[in-house]
């Protein structure tokens, strides 16, 4: 092996963990390079403003450069880095005067034709801060923002990504072809079908997170996260428990599970025949609710200052590789297709994918118990156990076509339409693979309660749990609160019960977080009045939770699910389903359920379970 084959993978390494190292000019060269850019750097002094002036400081910079991108990067020793400056071969460098840093995706008209569709034009011509520098006072753009802030920090943390994402988006432009310009385009797009669908839901947190219309919330090079690109945040694991949590604490890390995003990347392609997004725009139906009801629309972009008939049919949309002029050879322009990078992998059933037909997608590694049951062609059989020593078997089965489900980690689309039946998908799975992963970690915590009742009753001293101390104080509501809530005899000893409580805050939840907060008090949440004696029964002899079959025919391709719990007084049966991410009433199909005083037992269970994702809590909630 030649001497620079043995360096390949050592390089490769090298990159892979660079975003746990110190910031180094010398790693940034190194990683440049391995990039296959070219790098240069310039040692001759020179200033870049007055501070630096006064101090006599001698700056240096390193140029990174591919063939339609420059990055130079200015330093005053290996550790410190001063600026940053990007520029574009394809782009203007002068100062443009109408930047909008919020790119929001000006509609020119939103008219209805003849057939009742409305037909949307959105400016082509509007610039961004994205990439452009700002008007004559020298504002940097949003990406070289992000860089800089990469660069002085401690660690390099996002800038190899996003060196890697100005890299990859380099190969792709040519002279007649720029990839940055696609994606601007693409974020215009996907901020217009947001506004649509959001514009008369104003002052609602579910909006504004982007949990609501079917492209989630948009963002061009995310300046929280320090990441260049389009980027869609879509969900969040237990939304209304993080949202209460994020209220009173005012804290980004959701205090359970994940926050769920994709990146739309643009990849290279060896096939033939270029995809043209934009040119198929044209003829696509967006179903998109606006006003509470559907509606279908069809966009495409315009310059309003090109005409003053702005839906006249000269209105051009971005470039591609079919708009290229004669002069440009095809091998000149990398074909090219948009793919959905997942941050978390999603389990869709492979006779869904099927269905949906994407371009191609691939997978991930992860695991789930439940999901592995049913891949294996078997149901998942959980045991809940109460205080009287039953155990109650908690059955999870599915009636799908086939139980095949795949960690889906990126799709490649087709169409741009695509990403509005993509995302309302991805909220359903998620939500279904949480409630099947807090009833196996319910089932698992009654044991470790129980298991732990006999053996504090069957000493007299009790000790640390799970290596925590239990000499923390209760109050005497907090006692008679949890007596009452686990229907534990009025002889409970004190010890006792700071043992159950250390072990509810180190329960484990499977790949969820256990709810650890103090002051967040879900019986607030629901509201029930599940201390009425005429709703205090025995507990089920048996409880099964059925997926029944994902409804293809519907706007969110909706999950329908059955609860059956079946006791000596009785059975209750109850079908819901999960659409767009909310859980809803199967029988009625609306949100009836959400409203706090209902007095129907079936329509507190879906409110609670909407509330907290979580079957065992909702159920013995409002059931038992």
């Amino acid at each position: 092996m030649s001497s620079n084959g043995v360096l390949v993978q050592p390089l490769e390494s090298l990159y892979d963990y660079s975003p746990n190292f110190k910031v180094s000019v010398e790693l940034i060269q190194k990683l440049a390079q391995q990039l296959k850019l070219e790098t240069f750097v310039d040692k001759s002094g020179y200033t870049i403003d007055s501070i630096n002036a006064a101090k006599n400081e001698k700056i240096q910079r390193l140029s990174i450069a591919g063939s339609y991108v420059l990055l130079e990067i200015d330093f005053i020793d290996d550790e410190t880095i001063v600026n940053v400056s990007l520029s574009f071969a394809n782009q203007e460098t002068e100062a443009v005067e109408t930047l909008d840093k919020n790119l929001h995706g000006k509609i020119i008209s939103k008219d209805k034709d003849e057939t009742g569709i409305y037909q949307v034009i959105i400016d082509s011509s509007q610039k961004s801060l994205a990439y452009s520098k700002g008007s004559g006072t020298g504002t940097k753009s949003i990406a070289e923002g992000i860089l800089l802030k990469n660069l002085t920090s401690k660690k390099l943390n996002n800038f190899p990504t996003n060196l890697s994402y100005l890299a990859n988006m380099d190969r792709l432009s040519s002279a007649s072809f720029d990839a940055f310009d696609i994606l601007e385009r693409l974020s215009m797009l996907l901020y217009a079908v947001e506004t649509i669908e959001t514009e008369n839901k104003k002052d609602d947190w579910l909006v504004d997170e982007g949990f609501v219309s079917r492209v989630g919330a948009v963002k061009v090079n995310d300046e929280e996260t320090n990441q260049l690109g389009v980027f869609i945040h879509y969900w969040q694991d237990f939304r209304y428990i993080n949202h209460e949590y994020k209220v009173s604490t005012d804290s980004k890390i959701p205090l359970v599970g994940f926050n769920h995003g994709l990146l739309i990347r643009i990849d290279p392609v060896s096939t033939s025949k270029q995809v043209d997004y934009f040119e198929d725009l044209k003829t696509e139906n967006w179903d998109l609710h606006s006003s509470s009801k559907l509606d279908v629309y069809k966009f495409k972009f315009g310059n309003k200052s090109d005409t003053n008939d702005p839906t006249s049919s000269n209105l051009q949309g971005p470039p591609s590789s079919s708009s290229s002029s004669s002069s440009t050879t095809s091998a000149e322009i990398s074909n090219w297709e948009l793919n959905l990078v997942l941050d978390q992998e999603v389990f869709i059933p492979s006779y869904l994918l099927g269905y949906l037909a994407p371009m191609k997608y691939t997978t991930g590694t992860s695991q789930n118990p439940t999901i592995s049951q049913f891949n294996n062609y078997e149901s998942a059989v959980h045991h809940l156990h109460t205080f009287d020593d039953k155990e109650i078997p908690f059955n999870i089965s599915s009636d799908l076509i086939t139980n095949d489900f795949i960690p889906v980690k990126t799709m490649f689309i087709n169409k741009l339409v695509e990403i509005s039946y993509y995302v309302p998908m991805f909220r359903n799975h998620i939500v279904l693979v949480n409630l099947f992963n807090t009833i196996e970690s319910r089932c698992k915590e009654s044991i470790a309660i129980n298991a732990n009742i006999g053996r504090s009753r069957r000493s007299s001293k009790v000790g640390s749990i799970s290596g925590m101390n239990t000499e923390k104080e209760l109050t005497e509501e907090a006692k008679k609160k949890l007596k009452e809530s686990l229907k534990l005899p009025q002889d409970v000893t004190d010890e006792e019960l700071l043992s159950l409580n250390a072990i509810s805050e180190n329960a484990t939840y499977s790949t969820i977080k256990p709810i650890t907060h103090k002051e967040l008090n879900l019986d607030s949440f629901l509201n029930d009045e599940s201390n009425d004696e005429e709703t205090k029964h025995e507990i089920s002899e048996s409880i099964s939770l059925t997926l029944e079959s994902i409804d293809g025919g519907s706007d969110f391709f909706d999950i329908l699910l059955t609860l059956r719990a079946v006791s000596r007084l009785g059975e209750v049966t109850i079908p819901f389903k999960i659409s767009n991410g909310e859980i809803l009433d199967a029988t009625s199909g609306t949100a009836d359920a959400m409203e706090i005083d209902s007095i129907d037992k079936r329509s507190r269970f879906i409110k609670a379970l909407n509330l907290t994702e979580d079957v065992v809590k909702s159920f013995t909630h409002i059931y038992l």
